[in-house]
């Protein structure tokens, strides 16, 4: 009996490991279970260990996340974030104007190689929060554990690369995406903004009546004044 339910279970963590499990669970908020393919992360991360990912409002440099790259997927580390702004055009009915967007790209290196690779924060799916080696668990969110190995990956790029880094870039933008919420966002604004305008304009158009009690009062006294 024990070996039947060893075995079920078995069959169902190995399900959640495709990578199409994997990223519907992110994309419903879930933690997802991703089983590494390679030895790029030892001695953190080494083939066949069993990482949990769960996607974040905000990824920083250590970071080991879960990303696409030219139709593939790679887990490796952040090791540089690049903030820049960029002016866009947006048309809506004809009215052309111009909005100043943030972009984040991702800077991603696996802890052995010397290849980066340049994305997006669209690109991204989630970042590794543990480890499952064995029977052994692992939380890679621990700041402290190999504080000094994990610095090094990150802050000494130069002598970590020896100067001879290759950089592939693969930046997947969606401006139209990005246009289109605009878009949508200022018509909401609209909407908005004629809701509190008629709020108003009601209010003004009520001033004008009297009041109904003093409406009441003035005419009971005229009342008894016709009839003196």
């Amino acid at each position: 009996m024990a070996n039947k339910e060893n075995t079920l279970i078995s069959e169902l963590i190995k399900e959640d490991y495709s990578i199409e499990k994997v990223i519907d669970r992110l994309e419903n908020g879930n933690v997802a279970s991703y089983k590494a393919l390679d030895e790029l992360n030892r001695p953190i991360i080494r083939k066949d260990d069993i990482i949990q990912l769960k996607e974040s409002e905000e990824y920083k440099k250590k970071n080991f996340v879960l990303y696409r790259f030219q139709d593939e997927y790679f887990l490796k580390r952040i090791v540089k974030i690049v903030v820049k702004k960029e002016k866009i055009e947006v048309e809506d009915n004809g009215e052309v104007n111009y909005y100043t967007i943030t972009h984040t790209t991702y800077y991603l290196a696996a802890d052995k190689e010397k290849v980066m690779h340049v994305v997006s924060d669209e690109q991204i799916l989630g970042r590794a929060i543990a480890r499952q080696r064995g029977k052994k668990y692992y939380s890679l969110l621990n700041k402290h554990h190999r504080f000094l190995y994990n610095f090094f990956k990150v802050h000494f790029l130069f002598f970590r690369f020896k100067g001879n880094k290759a950089i592939d870039t693969d930046m997947q933008i969606n401006y139209e995406a990005i246009k289109q919420a605009i878009i949508n966002t200022k018509k909401n604004n609209k909407s908005t903004d004629i809701k509190k305008k008629s709020i108003k304009d009601l209010k003004k158009d009520l001033a004008g009546f009297e009041d109904p009690n003093a409406f009441i009062t003035r005419y009971h006294e005229e009342h008894l004044e016709a009839k003196n």
